[in-house]
């Protein structure tokens, strides 16, 4: 069965939670195995875009299915709660071009909003390091340390990939 279709009864929370729980497992540990339809199909959309994609199909399938608004923001609502939960594993799986997704959604994924980047980036020109911005916004030393490490690994794999272009 199809991810959608185990969204339409009872007990639909625990199965969405262990789904992506799941495929995220198999992502950084054996991307390409058979795991069944519903895995598979969460698993291949996280590959190609991270959270926003597994929420753009399965919005697009739930208008077919005819779900009402209530049922859809507690679908949307579980994702961004799991996305959140799992933020840094995601980040990881980004960073080792696992899960394939933008900048915005990279620092997303990391818990920063646009208005967050912006600002830092702001006071980023005026002199303020990363560490003190992110202080500001109530990250922890560890949450820095990780996001740095991410970063870092970010760029170092986008500038590999610019110099055999």
């Amino acid at each position: 069965m199809s991810l959608i279709e185990h969204l339409d009864g009872e007990g639909w929370e625990g199965f969405l939670r262990g789904t992506f729980e799941y495929s995220l497992k198999l992502l950084k540990t054996d991307q390409f195995r058979y795991a069944g339809s519903a895995v598979d199909d969460l698993k291949s959309w996280l590959a190609v875009g991270g959270v926003s994609r597994v929420k753009h199909h399965l919005n697009n399938q739930m208008d077919q299915r005819r779900y009402s608004a209530d049922k859809k923001t507690l679908i949307n609502d579980l994702l961004d709660q799991l996305a959140q939960e799992h933020r840094l594993e995601i980040a990881d799986l980004m960073a080792r071009k696992v899960i394939r997704a933008g900048p915005q959604e990279f620092f997303f994924t990391l818990g920063f909003t646009m208005p967050e980047i912006e600002d830092m980036l702001r006071q980023f020109s005026e002199g303020k390091s990363f560490e003190e911005m992110a202080r500001s916004y109530g990250y922890s030393d560890d949450d820095i340390a990780h996001a740095k490490r991410l970063v870092d690994e970010w760029f170092d794999k986008k500038n590999r990939n610019s110099i055999g272009d």
